[in-house]
């Protein structure tokens, strides 16, 4: 019977370490961002949502981006470019909600737009995932592994 050996981060598939990291942003963005989906929600509950985009969501937003900037080299044919082009579009929609939430009378549009943002996030992230699944972080140039770091995984720790 064979044994079955741990394999260490950095012989593990990037997909493999960057899943858990993207859901809990997933769940942290959620978390702030779906209370203005509610019916009506108001200016302080908008205006918190525009908050946590300027604060946390663009740091980690900046930190993925920079992983692609990285990544988008490995990708098949124009994968690489996509990545680029969805993360622009994801960075343009948080601005515009970071505008919205800081104003009065723009529960709707914030609503329709937070809605977007997050559908936006996960295709983005799993696009990322998708360009990642051939790649073992051992691959990866010293400035990704430095991201990685960064977002939380860290591809040298085997325990």
């Amino acid at each position: 019977m064979p044994t079955l050996l741990p394999i260490s981060p950095a012989e593990q598939s990037l997909v493999t370490l960057l899943l858990p990291s993207h859901e809990d942003w997933v769940r942290e963005a959620r978390g702030f961002l779906e209370p203005a989906l509610e019916p009506n929600p108001d200016f302080w509950t908008r205006w918190a949502a525009a908050r946590y985009l300027s604060d946390g969501f663009e740091t980690r937003y900046r930190l993925e981006r920079a992983l692609v900037d990285q990544l988008h080299h490995w990708a098949p044919g124009h994968f690489g470019a996509r990545l680029i082009r969805e993360g622009d579009l994801l960075a343009l929609r948080r601005l515009e909600l970071e505008r919205l939430g800081r104003r009065r009378g723009t529960a709707a549009e914030m609503a329709a737009g937070t809605e977007q943002l997050l559908e936006q996030l996960a295709t983005w992230l799993a696009a990322i995932e998708l360009a990642a699944a051939g790649l073992r972080a051992h691959d990866l140039p010293a400035e990704a592994a430095d991201i990685l770091t960064q977002l939380g995984v860290d591809p040298d720790n085997e325990g």
